[in-house]
């Protein structure tokens, strides 16, 4: 994808594990690849691989660099963003102590005040490794938790189908992609979750709260999260009440103004349209 939307960054692999579980995947989602339900993604040669820095360093230590030489040339405080299990950043925390003074925040895409996604009551991104996202509860640094009660709100209508088609450039195979990958989703959510106006668009919401984070409402309460084995497993525990005796120490987003959500996301697919690989004609 970052391939096919024309962006130049640099990509380390992150872990290839979580800390204690077996890896698992949301292939039932998701599919084999991850990204099934289109032919259009761009194959990637090693070369581009190679420019992107794959397989050169690993994530966590890439993080921890980076992080320190931005304090010690700008002074300045970064942000964390995970959209996954917190494998990365968990090691980054325990591995690097003393990038944790130049972390701002973390803001990351898991949990869930009410019910999950992939047991009763775990979130996917969090069951896959409860140890790291525990980890991070635990570490002092600031938190935003964006569960899925909120991305459950920042649903992909026909009305966003039809938007991407409209707003893109006419024929556009970059714009055909999306639509492909985002009805591949409707299918899934729809068949596994019956969800029947349109998938939710989850992790581009942790983005949009660094953008506008006056799109959200919320609010810091004590969460913990379930370690090891058994039914909740991976489960957030999140104060609503503020009974624990433990301080708070997540603000948790409970509510996205979903209207300004797509505002932000339809823009973006606009500039990646405009710089897409995928709309070079040869």
């Amino acid at each position: 994808m970052v391939k096919a939307a024309g962006l130049s960054c640099d990509i380390f692999p992150g872990a290839n594990e979580p800390i204690l579980k077996a890896p698992i995947v949301a292939d039932d989602i998701h599919g084999a690849t991850g990204l099934d339900g289109t032919d259009l993604l761009p194959d990637l040669d090693p070369n581009y691989l190679d420019t992107c820095g794959v397989g050169t360093c690993r994530g966590v230590s890439q993080m921890a660099a980076t992080i320190s030489k931005h304090w010690e040339t700008r002074k300045e405080m970064v942000t964390l963003v995970a959209t996954g299990p917190l494998t990365n950043v968990a090691l980054l925390l325990k591995t690097y102590p003393t990038c944790v003074h130049a972390i701002k925040e973390i803001v990351f895409m898991g949990g869930a005040l009410a019910s999950g996604n992939h047991t009763p009551v775990a979130e996917f991104n969090i069951f896959v490794d409860p140890e790291a996202a525990q980890i991070c509860m635990q570490s002092g640094v600031p938190l935003v938790m964006v569960p899925l009660d909120v991305t459950h709100k920042a649903i992909v209508t026909v009305d966003i189908i039809l938007s991407i088609r409209h707003q893109l450039t006419p024929c556009s195979r970059f714009a055909q992609l999306l639509v492909d990958l985002l009805l591949f989703f409707e299918h899934t959510y729809r068949d596994v979750f019956g969800f029947l106006q349109g998938p939710p668009l989850h992790d581009p919401c942790t983005l949009a709260y660094i953008i506008r984070p006056e799109l959200f409402k919320g609010r810091f309460m004590r969460v913990d999260v379930v370690t090891g084995d058994g039914p909740a497993s991976g489960q957030t525990i999140c104060d609503i009440y503020g009974r624990s005796p433990l301080p708070p120490n997540c603000f948790v987003t409970t509510d996205i103004d979903a209207e300004g959500f797509f505002e932000i996301m339809l823009d973006a697919w606009k500039r990646a349209d405009e710089a897409s690989i995928l709309n070079v004609r040869k």
